[in-house]
């Protein structure tokens, strides 16, 4: 397991944000994410993800993934960035 706590917990649902972040590229079937186990205000609970076997294509295929990933809407200007960023991973569709 892998644990993050706050000292002081903000005032919004960080944790629950962010296990939602993690379930999505799992859902979409394409980057593996740890398990989410508990996320509330206070308190993150992860699985711990397994190195999987060794591949000269593993940041290549990573990259596309996230390219796949990436619409990016709604996010005052950081996905133009990104997409700029992530351009030649992407694949015609």
């Amino acid at each position: 397991m892998f644990v993050k706590a706050f000292v002081d917990s903000p005032g919004d649902d960080v944790f629950t944000a962010e296990a939602e972040g993690l379930n999505a590229p799992r859902e979409s079937g394409g980057i593996a994410t740890p398990d989410v186990i508990l996320a509330d205000r206070e308190l993150l609970v992860l699985s711990v993800l397994q190195a999987g076997p060794h591949s000269e294509t593993f940041w290549e295929q990573f990259a596309y993934e996230l390219a796949r990933l990436a619409p990016f809407d709604n996010d005052w200007g950081a996905g133009e960035l990104i997409r700029a960023t992530l351009a030649p991973f992407r694949t015609a569709s």
